[in-house]
């Protein structure tokens, strides 16, 4: 089904259909909607970061952490940081923390963009947003031109998940990473 380019383009089940029928260019259409947008890599802004260092005794933990190619945040409880479990590529990084109280997983990427539906950027500090799926308290936020997402899971009976989650996410630190 043949259509001139001055109109308004048809919705995507039209360029499946198309595309089914073997109509080149709504194969290319299909595919270029079904790939979407390309996430280009933000560029890190380190002399940002590098001013908000902050040191961490243990050797081991600053070592980990030097080796991610982006920067490294962690909570400030040293017993909590002290049980990063780390996985990183390209562009990357995640690790997993746990004590008696919590569970954390903490990714960070630089490979992220904004959609056109996502609210407004936030301006200065304060809370963010907490969404719960499941007892886990998920934050989002930037920060040196890197997106993170925090999931919060309280282990321990009594504990406020959103509340831990807010004031983790608070706490968390620049500890380390690279260019």
């Amino acid at each position: 089904m043949p259509w001139p380019d001055h109109e308004v383009r048809p919705s995507f089940l039209v360029l499946l259909l198309t595309a089914w029928a073997g109509d080149p260019r709504a194969v290319e259409a299909a595919k270029a909607k079904l790939a979407g947008p390309t996430p280009v890599p933000a560029t890190v802004d380190w002399a940002a970061a590098e001013a908000v260092r902050v040191a961490i005794p243990d050797e081991k933990l600053r070592a980990a952490a030097d080796e991610m190619r982006l920067p490294v945040l962690l909570p400030a409880e040293p017993m909590l940081a002290g049980t990063a479990r780390w996985a990183s590529g390209e562009g990357w990084y995640g690790v997993t923390m746990t004590d008696a109280e919590v569970s954390v997983y903490l990714h960070a990427t630089t490979l992220w963009q904004r959609s056109p539906e996502a609210l407004p950027a936030r301006k200065g500090k304060g809370e963010a947003p907490v969404s719960m799926t499941d007892g886990i308290a998920t934050l989002s936020f930037t920060r040196f031109g890197v997106a993170y997402f925090v999931d919060v899971e309280c282990l321990a009976d009594g504990c406020d998940t959103a509340a831990r989650a807010r004031v983790l996410v608070g706490e968390l630190q620049f500890v380390g990473g690279r260019p």
